[in-house]
């Protein structure tokens, strides 16, 4: 995956320490490698865990204009939990760890979503057991808890597909919402952040289960476009104006 600055993220060191096998099997990422130009940075895993996870995440999380690589490290006492590193292989945040193991965090996207458009970090965590949506802000090195809504769910069990979340702005009011399937994967849902947490701004019923990514185009005059493709081979096309 590259930044912006041009840098590539690549997942390295396979092992099958951690035979969790959410995604489809049972190998998982050791390290994370940085290329930039000829320089090469290898980011081990913190002590007893693996990146779980198909692809890293850039992403400035802290609105400096740099992007940091947002990930998912999981053990076998804690499960999941987010970790930001800086380009240079430092720590720049982390969250707190689910508190048990073979428990997973699908990490969706960073957006303004926040209430007057703050940048914030959003994960669906476990979403295979009442898939809870996650919005955090950074706060000192720390990924501090802002809003919560259960009952969605971003991924099956063993599946590749990891993008079925997106941020992406349904209102016209250039904040964008979080667009999730509800746990049965039979409507999707816009999420709103409000002041004292989030609420539904929109729900759209699907003919069959979701079993694609959520993929965007988006075009030069600020509207997007939104196609999905359901269980009965249904392909899904919406347009929203900016």
């Amino acid at each position: 995956v590259a930044s912006p600055a041009g840098r590539l993220a690549v997942l390295s060191d396979p092992t099958d320490v951690y035979p969790h096998g959410i995604l489809g099997d049972e190998i998982e990422a050791a390290t994370v490698t940085i290329i930039d130009n000829d320089v090469e940075l290898t980011i081990d895993a913190p002590d007893g865990a693996v990146f779980e996870m198909i692809k890293p995440m850039w992403a400035d999380i802290d609105d400096d204009g740099e992007h940091e690589l947002l990930m998912t490290a999981s053990n076998d006492s804690e499960g999941a939990r987010l970790i930001a590193y800086e380009s240079t292989g430092e720590i720049a945040a982390t969250s707190d760890p689910i508190g048990r193991g073979s428990r997973w965090l699908n990490q969706l996207a960073v957006a303004p979503t926040g209430p007057l458009g703050e940048t914030e970090i959003i994960e669906v965590r476990t979403p295979h057991i009442g898939g809870n949506v996650r919005w955090y802000q950074l706060t000192d090195g720390r990924f501090e808890l802002q809003a919560t809504a259960s009952e969605y769910s971003t991924h099956r069990i063993r599946s590749r597909n990891v993008d079925q979340g997106i941020a992406i702005d349904v209102t016209g009011d250039e904040r964008p919402e979080i667009l999730v399937p509800t746990q049965d994967q039979g409507r999707l849902v816009a999420l709103t952040r409000t002041a004292d947490g989030a609420r539904s701004v929109l729900s759209i019923d699907l003919p069959d289960r979701l079993t694609t990514n959520l993929a965007t185009v988006e075009h030069s005059n600020q509207s997007a476009t939104l196609i999905v493709g359901t269980a009965d081979r249904s392909l899904l096309i919406w347009a929203a104006s900016g």
